[in-house]
């Protein structure tokens, strides 16, 4: 989807040019498998422009990045908070460390500390059970009706973010603490 590619000016995955535009998925970028027949799904990969390293998601087996040292990949710019998965299994990166310090301001859910810095958190990121976050923020998470996993940050917030917009009724806010706290992370407005 050339949606997900291309975003504000910040480009996820890699759109091949031969084959009508078509869309590689980030996770599928950098793999030292080419996908794209001119090769630009991995064209960008040089050694001088990884970012940072990650533990590498299940869908590829343990044994898929073993040419990594200690079975870590590397990431690129154009992998860093793009959407983290391909369905309810396939994750970049196991561990989440592509969903922080995001340049698109529009993927922002909040900032806390991770690994001793203060950093970003992409959207993706919320309740998914990461560890990443030094107090666990990110996973504070309630379920709405419908089974709709929603941050406490986006609960009644007067934006719904559920699709039937259980989030935001009378109903459900009125049952919601109306205690005010210092957040230690704020909701970026027009996100998620």
């Amino acid at each position: 989807c050339n949606d997900e590619a291309l975003r504000y000016n910040h480009t996820y995955g890699v759109i091949c040019n031969s084959e009508l535009g078509r869309h590689v998925h980030a996770m599928y970028n950098c793999n030292n498998f080419t996908l794209c027949d001119e090769n630009e799904d991995e064209a960008l990969c040089s050694p001088d422009r990884i970012i940072r390293y990650c533990t590498p998601g299940d869908l590829h087996g343990p044994d898929f990045y073993n040419f990594f040292p200690n079975n870590t990949r590397p990431l690129y710019p154009h992998q860093i908070c793009a959407t983290p998965r391909l369905g309810p299994y396939a994750y970049t990166c196991q561990d989440g460390m592509d969903q922080v310090n995001c340049t698109d301001a529009s993927r922002v859910a909040m900032e806390c500390e991770v690994r001793g810095y203060r950093t970003s958190l992409s959207v993706f990121a919320l309740c998914l059970g990461y560890d990443l976050c030094l107090d666990g923020y990110q996973n504070q998470c309630n379920e709405v009706e419908g089974g709709c996993l929603l941050h406490k940050i986006e609960l009644c917030d007067g934006k719904p973010d559920c699709p039937d917009g259980t989030d935001e009724s009378t109903t459900f806010c009125s049952t919601v603490s109306t205690t005010r706290c210092v957040r230690s992370a704020t909701k970026t407005p027009g996100n998620r």
